[in-house]
């Protein structure tokens, strides 16, 4: 080990500079992860700018999002009618405003993902909900409430839902439970999926191991 070390530390000394282990940048207003000097010389883009650009992209698609909500709304209440009063809470105003942004203002690139998805909610969430209506249930943690570890543990500061798991710790190793489990915490947490979907997700890593490194998760 002694050899192994000496060795090592050679190697270092002996190793010529490199933009990867430059010293951070100096306390005078550069930017967070400057650290390679010829970043600005090969037309990188500043932090400070990539973000500024993205917040206005942001408003932009929330901008072209305004402008064809209401004939969104009128196309949903038409063409996918009857709905069952899960489906219409979950079709809300932020629920139509969230599938416009992500199709940047295209109405029916929106429509078309708004029918996918209620085809995805009435072979998977409405089974789990009980001829009574109401949010879905995980029928493994009703058997077993150490099925699953992805929970609600309260909020923060902001008023953000605050969501811990721990893949550890859950007894259920099947794929497709998991799955559903926290797609029904999500239901619960954002009112059957017509309220903002914001979180703050802590994982917790203690007792992960290969049994839960499924790629299919």
């Amino acid at each position: 080990k002694r050899r192994l070390r000496r060795v090592s530390m050679r190697w270092l000394r002996s190793r010529p500079a490199t933009p990867e282990l430059c010293d951070p940048p100096a306390a005078t207003g550069a930017l967070d992860g400057a650290c390679d000097p010829s970043a600005e010389a090969a037309g990188a883009m500043p932090a400070a700018v990539a973000g500024q650009k993205l917040a206005e992209e942001e408003e932009e698609r929330h901008r072209l999002a305004l402008a064809h909500l209401g004939s969104l709304q009128r196309r949903v209440a038409s063409d996918l009618s009857p709905l069952f009063e899960s489906e219409q809470r979950f079709l809300s105003e932020e629920t139509l405003l969230r599938y416009l942004r992500a199709r940047d203002g295209n109405e029916q690139l929106a429509f078309s993902m708004l029918e996918a998805t209620l085809a995805w909610r009435r072979r998977h969430i409405a089974p789990a909900c009980g001829e009574g209506g109401g949010l879905p249930r995980c029928e493994a943690c009703e058997a077993d409430p150490r099925s699953h570890c992805f929970m609600r543990v309260g909020d923060d500061s902001r008023g953000l839902p605050v969501v811990y798991s721990a893949a550890g710790r859950a007894s259920n190793k099947t794929v497709r439970d998991n799955c559903m489990h926290m797609a029904f915490e999500l239901e619960r947490l954002f009112d059957g999926g017509a309220a903002a979907g914001r979180y703050v997700w802590i994982i917790d890593f203690r007792g992960f191991g290969m049994r839960d490194m499924n790629p299919l998760m």
